[in-house]
């Protein structure tokens, strides 16, 4: 009888621990995300991801809630949003570049996310958001080859 309890313990435990929305599983979207759009890492070590809440600048939490910029942590990287709300398990990952439709998904998550964002934060996301948008835009202006003239 005391083994089928202990199994039992574990089993439960296993269950209450398996987290389908985890912190491991958002870094890895993340990564995944950075890897389709980013150029590979030549030299062939991890690079570190860098996440943080773009009002707070808190780091990813256990239960995140809210609208996170993530980048490969190196001076020339893109940086991207990340809309999260934990409560729905739902993550959307957005290039900027094609800003009109990243703008709507990002309204359309402020309004119906349970995160219960108030209106000063709702304009502070869209406002660093657009921070993000234009610091994109100098970089790649800045580190762009030329055309040679015709």
């Amino acid at each position: 009888m005391g083994n089928i309890i202990l199994i039992l313990c574990l089993v439960l435990k296993g269950f209450i621990t398996c987290d389908t929305f985890s912190q491991e599983i958002i870094i890895k979207k993340m990564k995944d995300f950075l890897t389709e759009r980013d150029l590979p890492n030549p030299s062939g070590f991890e690079p570190t991801i860098l996440i943080t809440e773009l009002i707070t600048y808190e780091f990813l939490v256990d239960n995140p809630c809210g609208v996170y910029r993530f980048t490969y942590f190196s001076a020339h990287s893109t940086t991207y949003i990340a809309l999260i709300d934990s409560k729905r398990e739902e993550l959307v990952l957005l290039d900027l570049s094609d800003l009109p439709n990243a703008m709507n998904q990002i309204l359309e998550f402020l309004d119906k996310s349970e995160c219960g964002f108030t209106d000063q934060q709702k304009f502070e996301y869209i406002e660093k958001t657009m921070d993000i948008f234009n610091r994109n835009l100098k970089r790649i202006r800045q580190f762009s080859i030329p055309e040679p003239p015709r």
